[in-house]
């Protein structure tokens, strides 16, 4: 069985091989633990953590890609309950039981907070034989506008 101090003298003898094979080789550790860190020739180590840019920028992005998709699901979901209401209100009925976004752009509520505006279109019956479009305006998860559109009525 190896010594603890002869373990030592094997990875000295390492890292000083390994060191001569780069260009850079800086040994970290304590007894028992030995690491070798690797560094490219004309670049100093950094201290702490060091992200790359790249990782930070892909990070970030896909953060943003799920909010807007997590948030644009749960509008969608407060937009088909408002045009089943406002169907339900105006005596018609609701074709596909859903609505399409048609449009989203950055827009400032009532407050001044910048939020998405979102349109969404759906469509309507009166008789279940025709099909009338619609539309919703969305600011935000609030309801700006509902457009279930004109009617012959008849006597």
């Amino acid at each position: 069985m190896q010594r603890l101090a002869d373990i030592n003298v094997i990875h000295v003898r390492r890292f000083t091989q390994h060191a001569d094979r780069c260009s850079h080789a800086v040994f970290l550790g304590s007894i028992g633990d030995h690491f070798f860190r690797q560094f490219p020739a004309g670049r100093e180590r950094q201290k702490g953590l060091a992200v790359p840019l790249f990782e930070l920028i892909s990070i970030a992005l896909l953060s943003a890609l799920l909010w807007f998709w997590y948030d644009s699901a749960r509008v969608r979901e407060i937009a088909i309950r408002v045009a089943q209401r406002a169907c339900q209100a105006e005596g018609v009925q609701l074709l596909d039981e859903t609505v399409a976004v048609s449009r989203t752009r950055p827009a400032r509520d009532d407050e001044g907070r910048l939020v998405l505006q979102r349109i969404y279109r759906f469509e309507y019956s009166e008789t279940g034989d025709n099909r009338r479009p619609g539309s919703l305006v969305m600011l935000g998860p609030a309801v700006v506008a509902v457009n279930i559109g004109l009617r012959l009525v008849g006597e």
